[in-house]
C-alpha cells in the first residue's frame, strides 16, 4: 500500500458492513490526508457508495471505527465541515436554483443572513451559473443541474467533499468540462475530496491516489499513486498504462 505522506484528515479502519446476509464491506481501511483529492473505484455495487455514506454519517456501519481531523465519530448527525454531492442532482423542483443553493445554508444554520445572500451568488459564480439563479431545475441542462448540486456542496465552505459519481450519465464533452471544473474548484478552494468512479480513466484523471476496490465482500484491493503533474493531458500515454494495469487487477473485466 502507498504510503501516506501529510496531516491526516480522514482515517478509516476495519470498516465492515453487510445488509441482511449480504457482506458488502469487509475490513476496509485507508487514510486520507489534508488536500488529497481521492478516488474510490471499483466495480458497480462492490459498495462504493456506502462507504461515502457511512463516512458522511447517512448509513451505520456495523464495524469499525472512523477518524475526522483526529476525531473519532461517535454517533450520527451533521458534520459541518463535510459536504456530499450524489449521483442525482436532487434539486427541489419547485425552488429556483439560488434558493436550492441556499437550502444548504438553511439546513445548517436555521436561516439565511444578508452575507448568506453574497455567499450563494459566489457559489454560483464558481460553478459558472450567476446568469441561472433565477431559473427551475426543469429549464437546466444536465451538466447545469450537477453545477447547481455541487454549488450546494460548496455553499457551506466545506474542509471535505465527497462526490458519488457526480459525472455518470453525463455526455463525454460535458463530463470532461465538469472534471476540470471540479478540479479547479478543488483546488482553489484546497479542499479534501473523495470522489467515488467506475472509470479508470476519470480516476487517473482526477486523483493523487486510486483506492482500488474488489468485488463484494469488498477489501481494498490496492492503493495507488497517481505520478502525473497537473493539468494532465488526457491523451497521455502513462494515463493508458495505468490504466491497463487497474484493468489487469480485475482480470480485464469491465467496471460498469
Amino acid at each position: 500500500m502507498e504510503e501516506v505522506k501529510g496531516k491526516e484528515v480522514l482515517r478509516i479502519e476495519g470498516l465492515h458492513k453487510r445488509f441482511g446476509a449480504l457482506v458488502v464491506l469487509d475490513d476496509v481501511s485507508f487514510d486520507i490526508c489534508q488536500g488529497e483529492f481521492i478516488c474510490a473505484l471499483g466495480p458497480s455495487g462492490c459498495g462504493k457508495t456506502t462507504i461515502l455514506r457511512i463516512i458522511a454519517q447517512l448509513a451505520h456501519l456495523d464495524e469499525g471505527r472512523i477518524f475526522i481531523h483526529g476525531n473519532e465519530l461517535i454517533t450520527e448527525g451533521y458534520l459541518d465541515d463535510l459536504s456530499v454531492v450524489f449521483q442525482e442532482p436532487r434539486l427541489l423542483y419547485w425552488r429556483t436554483v439560488e434558493e436550492n443553493v441556499k437550502l444548504a445554508l438553511e439546513l445548517k444554520r436555521g436561516r439565511v443572513s444578508d452575507r448568506d445572500e453574497a455567499v450563494v451568488k459566489k457559489a454560483l459564480s464558481m460553478v459558472g451559473l450567476s446568469d441561472f439563479g433565477d431559473a427551475f431545475p426543469h429549464e437546466l441542462s444536465g451538466g447545469m443541474k450537477q453545477r447547481a448540486a455541487l454549488a450546494r456542496a460548496l455553499v457551506t465552505e466545506p474542509s471535505i467533499l465527497l462526490m458519488d459519481e457526480p459525472l455518470t450519465g453525463l455526455d463525454l464533452r460535458t463530463r470532461e468540462d465538469l472534471q476540470d471544473e471540479i478540479l479547479r474548484i478543488w483546488k482553489e478552494r484546497d479542499m479534501t475530496a473523495i470522489f467515488v468512479t467506475h472509470d479508470p480513466q476519470e480516476a487517473i484523471y482526477m486523483a493523487d491516489r486510486i483506492i482500488v476496490l474488489s468485488d463484494r465482500p469488498t477489501k481494498v484491493k490496492e492503493v495507488l499513486k497517481v505520478s502525473l503533474n497537473r493539468p494532465r493531458n488526457r491523451d497521455d500515454q502513462r494515463i493508458k498504462e495505468l490504466e491497463k494495469y487497474i484493468r489487469a487487477l480485475f482480470g480485464y473485466k469491465k467496471l460498469e
